[in-house]
């Protein structure tokens, strides 16, 4: 029987493990994810592979089990695990849930569950480890009244599926692009971007707390916030900063910029940062070793495409045009 050519490995250049070994194989997965049986179905049709990449307190797995298997693992007792299958679809018991995870499809293992799951002909997939505690400070800094809730989530209960898989497809993509080591900056707003899609693409006891009213930020916050912004000494402050900063949620801050500034936050920050992309471009020696892509990623901005496109829209030229007419702009300021 033909079978269809497996699709490159996410994470191939991060390999921690590659073998026909069933028992070593097992015992990595279990480092890596949590204590498990697993049971070998059928024929093996390659070496068992496993990739794995560090992104601060969380990991970024691809497991590829290369047979087919059947798999109980014990619950995680401070972690959320997110798995998208790459290339063949299983089945997911979770509790007293099904789920058929599919390709390009995520779906979530709350802590604190026993899973179970099943993979004909073979399971393949991107996994995703979050600790909860990383969560529920995100979740307080969004909605200041969850203080000291530990979000339980529902097992495969997704509001906005295409929410959380383009969250994690970003999160790899970045690593498969080549960046082996990205700013801090970037790892940080990837993060903050799956935890996020966690939160408002998923199901769990505190999303109607999430989803109430804000409260609103007083002016004096507002204008705070600003100065945070603008002070930021290498364009490294996230939302999330300035929320914890300023005492009030995201939300908040969120309605609070838009009433006193008529701008979002994020696009506040998103302009202070292209300013700061153009200061360093027409300071560079355009014969020099002075990157686009290297500045752009050094402030934050993480799909280039769209970055170009920023720039553009707030300068009225590129920023390779800003680069390679560097001497002649700052003259002219």
């Amino acid at each position: 029987m033909h079978r269809p050519p497996i699709a490159p490995q996410p994470l191939r250049r991060f390999g921690v493990l590659q073998t026909g070994d069933v028992d070593e194989a097992h015992r990595e997965l279990e480092n890596q994810l949590s204590a498990h049986r697993m049971q070998v179905m059928g024929r093996r049709e390659r070496p068992a592979s496993v990739n794995r990449v560090a992104v601060g307190a969380t990991s970024l797995l691809y497991v590829d089990y290369g047979a087919p298997v059947r798999v109980r693992a014990d619950p995680l007792d401070d972690h959320v695990v997110i798995m998208m299958p790459v290339a063949h679809g299983f089945r997911l018991d979770v509790g007293d849930q099904v789920i058929a995870a599919a390709p390009g499809r995520a779906v979530v293992v709350p802590c604190r569950a026993a899973t179970r799951f099943i993979g004909e002909p073979e399971i393949n997939t991107l996994v995703i480890k979050v600790g909860i505690d990383e969560i529920a400070r995100h979740l307080h800094q969004l909605a200041p009244a969850t203080a000291n809730h530990i979000p339980v989530f529902e097992a495969g209960k997704q509001i906005n599926p295409a929410l959380l898989a383009g969250a994690v497809h970003g999160l790899h993509s970045l690593y498969d692009l080549g960046y082996d080591d990205p700013p801090p900056l970037v790892q940080r707003e990837l993060l903050n971007q799956l935890v996020n899609a966690l939160l408002f693409g998923c199901r769990h006891s505190a999303l109607d707390k999430l989803m109430s009213p804000p409260s609103e930020a007083s002016r004096e916050r507002i204008l705070r916030a600003v100065e945070l912004i603008e002070e930021a000494p290498a364009a490294d402050l996230t939302l999330a900063d300035v929320t914890a900063a300023v005492g009030v949620g995201a939300r908040a801050l969120q309605e609070g910029f838009r009433r006193h500034l008529g701008i979002s936050p994020g696009d506040y920050i998103r302009r202070s940062r292209l300013q700061r992309v153009r200061a360093v471009l027409l300071a560079a020696d355009p014969e020099g070793d002075t990157t686009v892509t290297d500045v752009a990623m050094d402030h934050g901005f993480t799909h280039l495409g769209r970055f170009a496109t920023q720039y553009r829209e707030a300068f009225g030229e590129t920023p390779s045009t800003t680069l390679k007419a560097a001497p002649d702009n700052a003259l002219r300021g």
